[in-house]
């Protein structure tokens, strides 16, 4: 056989292999296209089926819907309204789109719906825009909402954002679409937008900013510098932030260019106007702020728990949110805040306090402190968790797990003495310099010694570890990490007054913990509610709650706390101090002895109040250094006492009985000098 004949034989070979290797990956490739196509199609199906549902779910689309201004509405404890400062400070005027200028209805379209004459309710550019827009950032952005959207948004929709919200919206859009013409959809949400400054509604806005209910007499900076409001109201407000509306205002202008409603050279003239010359004169709120800190509560909870997403839609999302305040309580908490009852020693010092139904933990009153006026309107003291608690932190953390685990009783030996701490060179200081010797833990906490604390916490994290006593401290919703150090027994965490009350409340609870709350329900424009449930955790044994109580009636009625004794009230409590530091004294040239926070947190079997007292920084504006100082007659240290002791006095019930002992606790009589059980020979 010639090598010419085997080589074309191997070439045919080779041909035929070639060719069915070329077949099987056509074959593959096939039988993968065929996959995925099935794939596609059955997301397609999954998807469509999915859509469908989620439509069907969708609210029916109601006129009466439509029409309601949905200023949100806030409740007190009694199901009353409570004025805020945000509600609407005169009454909406609606306008009729007929007296809608039309350079206004071009600034409004130019800047949030430049095709909105065009669509069908949807912009699929702008979803599709939107879309890649919430891949690339992996996250549900708000955009990609036509101006038909946004009043289905505000008038029908919870303000959450979801897939679902969006695809209901979109929906409930079409319908709108159908039913009602372009321009009594631009009237509905010229007369429903948020403008800032307690205005909902164009008209309202024009007479807010400019002094005039008839839009005609607006000019072109003004009807641009409105139509970029309803984006950010707060960061625009011309009155706060003249150059951020200014920025706002140029951009509108510059869109209505792009979409042919203006000239470059009317843009150029409207620009040139300053922001503040456009303006009239800012109307002061009329409305007491008492509720200010307060409500800062309610959105903080509602914002954590995503029922609400922004400001915008917690003070216009036509919510109707049930609180647990106590009106006549908040009131005097902001009082007492703001008038000379308290005998302040200057106007840079300041206090926080947040008060509680000791029984189920719902919050009464915050008050966010001197400085403290409206919502938001600087550091809300009473949830400020900057500030470290002091001795505050004792029944908490040292002696609650030391009668917990150990069950020690409230005679338990210790000795105030010479101390360091385990493992450490550093000697436990005492507050008066002094050490008392041999006492009861009872009278180790009501003259609130040092010594004897640490010792407590020491013995318990030995015995049971600091897994448990850590477990016991967060239980009582206190920050603590599990690898504390012991000098955390003299309250090095940081917390605020609201934690603090949260805990002390368990005590006075029998052990029940309840996590502060400030709302009940919500309940939505399209009647959905939403129940906040709020339940209790058992925090400790009884005993401990009762002996702790016991233990802090001392501190009270016979010690540090005296000054917030109230004649036939029972009442616990504890007071708290933070010394400044032998640095920051150093550094200021501080001589003179005086304390950077004074706390007292106290509770009655029907309310827990914690105090804070103490300046916001070491220096004022003027470089000034101020701390709480010693004084004669009632000082600075003594305020936050007097603070508890006037308002639960206000507010106490009559003849409040006081805590029963539990069948856990047993009390009997022991020898006054040697601790122990009364013998034959002991003298009466």
């Amino acid at each position: 056989m010639s090598n010419d004949y085997r080589s074309r034989q191997e070439r045919r070979q080779k041909q035929k292999a070639n060719a069915k290797t070329k077949k099987d990956r056509a074959s593959l490739v096939k039988k993968i296209l065929l996959g995925l196509l099935l794939f596609i199609g059955a997301g397609l199906v999954a998807g469509t089926i999915a859509v469908f549902a989620i439509i069907q779910d969708a609210p029916t689309l109601k006129p009466a819907m439509l029409d309601t201004p949905f200023t949100t509405t806030f409740y007190d404890r009694n199901n009353d309204p409570i004025p805020t400062e945000f509600s609407e400070t005169i009454e909406r005027d609606k306008v009729d789109i007929k007296n809608v200028p039309e350079m206004m209805k071009q600034a409004v379209i130019s800047i949030e719906d430049r095709r909105f004459y065009d669509h069908f309710g949807i912009d699929v550019r702008r979803i599709i825009g939107a879309a890649i827009d919430d891949i690339r950032k992996g996250r549900l952005a708000e955009g990609g909402s036509t101006i038909t959207q946004q009043v289905v948004k505000r008038s029908i929709l919870s303000p959450k954002k979801t897939f679902v919200r969006k695809i209901q919206e979109a929906w409930l859009a079409i319908q709108l679409e159908q039913h009602y013409t372009k321009d009594e959809i631009l009237e509905m949400y010229l007369n429903k937008i948020y403008y800032g400054n307690g205005a909902y509604g164009l008209k309202t806005a024009a007479e807010v900013y400019f002094d005039t209910k008839d839009l005609s007499k607006l000019n072109l900076s003004q009807m641009a510098l409105l139509a970029g409001l309803p984006n950010a109201p707060s960061a625009y407000d011309p009155y706060e932030h003249p150059k951020k509306a200014a920025e706002r205002r140029n951009q509108v202008l510059e869109a209505m260019v792009e979409t042919g409603a203006i000239s470059e050279k009317q843009a150029q003239e409207a620009k040139a106007k300053p922001v503040t010359k456009l303006l009239a004169k800012k109307d002061e709120d009329s409305t007491p702020p008492y509720y200010g800190a307060f409500l800062e509560e309610v959105f903080k909870e509602l914002k954590e728990q995503k029922i609400v997403t922004d400001l915008t839609q917690f003070k216009q999302g036509g919510l109707k949110i049930y609180t647990t305040v106590d009106p006549e309580s908040q009131k005097k908490v902001y009082k007492l805040q703001h008038s000379d009852e308290i005998p302040y020693p200057d106007k840079n010092f300041d206090i926080g306090a947040a008060l509680l139904d000791t029984k189920t933990g719902a919050i009464r009153a915050i008050g966010g402190g001197r400085d403290y006026t409206s919502f938001q309107s600087g550091t809300n003291r009473a949830l400020d968790t900057s500030n470290i608690p002091g001795s505050n932190i004792k029944p908490i953390l040292d002696y609650g797990p030391a009668i917990e685990f150990l069950k020690w009783p409230t005679v338990h030996p210790i000795v105030d003495e010479k101390y360091k701490y385990p493992g450490s060179d550093t000697v436990v200081g005492e507050w008066d310099g002094e050490y008392w010797g041999k006492m009861t833990i009872e009278r180790a906490l009501a003259w609130s010694r040092n010594v004897p604390a640490v010792k407590a916490l020491v013995a318990t994290t030995e015995e049971v570890g600091k897994d448990k006593v850590s477990g016991f401290v967060q239980g009582l919703g206190i920050p603590l990490k599990d690898s504390y150090y012991y000098s955390a027994a003299l309250g090095t965490m940081n917390v605020s007054p609201l934690q603090m009350a949260g805990a002390y409340s368990a005590f006075g609870n029998k052990g029940v913990y309840h996590e502060p709350y400030a709302v009940r329900k919500v309940v939505f424009p399209n009647g959905k509610t939403v129940e906040l449930h709020h339940e209790p955790e058992v925090a400790m044994h009884d005993y401990t709650a009762y002996m702790i109580t016991d233990m802090l009636k001392a501190v009270v009625n016979k010690g540090t706390g005296q000054m917030a004794d109230i004649s036939g009230l029972p009442v616990a409590g504890k007071t708290g101090s933070t010394q400044i530091p032998d640095k920051t004294q150093e550094k200021y040239d501080i001589s003179e002895d005086g304390y950077l926070d004074e706390w007292f947190t106290g509770y009655t079997p029907e309310f827990t109040l914690s105090v804070w007292t103490g300046y916001p920084s070491i220096t004022d504006e003027d470089g000034n250094v101020q701390f709480i100082r010693f004084g004669e007659g009632i000082d600075a240290t003594d305020l936050a006492k007097l603070y508890f002791k006037k308002l639960i006095s206000d507010i106490s019930s009559k003849d409040v009985e006081d805590w029963e002992m539990p069948d856990s606790v047993v009390k009997v009589a022991i020898e006054k000098d040697t601790r122990k059980l009364p013998s034959e020979n002991t003298p009466e």
